[in-house]
């Protein structure tokens, strides 16, 4: 975006403005209203204004899919921030890459869309990345090198346990001991005494 061609940037939001599901609606109310608010303080101190262009995304991965297509065609819109779930992300970057469109996703957190598509800006990271994120604070800043792990045996805790030990491995630490539990497990001394007898 040229800023010296331009005294406004029109960015679309696509959220689930109007859904059957009224958490969605709120979640996005709440995020547009954040939004707003941050557009609003730009605005005051720059001569360049934003101006944001509410959109529904709709119930249906279709509906966000051909509302993203009338958004990429208006070419005095800059961007568009969106939609709200990873899935609707995927179907979405592909009509924002044959438009050229940058999309900025605040949400989505699906490990990938950013490399799936080359139009797309994700804010909110996945928890695999957490996971390396932790290992390079712990090693580059806090100067540990060897680790002990308990997490549980699938869901988040597993991705950012799997991406915490690709990073030490990566940055040349090390793992003593990686212990698991199942999820919904709250009894976790059998884990600490191998840890602690390793």
């Amino acid at each position: 975006i040229d800023l010296k061609l331009s005294h406004e940037i029109k960015i679309a939001v696509l959220l689930p403005f109007q859904s059957i599901y009224t958490d969605e609606v709120e979640f996005a109310d709440q995020l547009f209203s954040g939004l707003d608010l941050a557009v609003q303080e730009f605005n005051k101190t720059n001569s360049v204004r934003i101006l944001l262009i509410k959109f529904n995304s709709g119930n249906t991965v279709l509906d966000a899919v051909r509302t993203s297509e009338i958004i990429a065609k208006d070419h005095s819109i800059s961007a568009l921030v969106g939609p709200h779930s990873s899935d609707l992300v995927a179907a979405v970057s592909k009509i924002c890459d044959q438009y050229d469109l940058p999309l900025i996703t605040p949400t989505a957190m699906q490990g990938g869309l950013a490399e799936f598509s080359r139009m797309v800006f994700q804010v909110n990271t996945n928890h695999y990345s957490l996971g390396r994120f932790a290992a390079e604070y712990a090693m580059g800043k806090l100067k540990h090198r060897r680790f002990a792990i308990i997490n549980a045996t699938t869901g988040k805790s597993s991705e950012i346990a799997n991406g915490f030990i690709a990073e030490v491995k990566l940055l040349g630490g090390e793992i003593v001991s990686h212990q698991t539990y199942p999820n919904n497990f709250n009894e976790l001394n059998t884990q600490f005494d191998k840890i602690r007898y390793h």
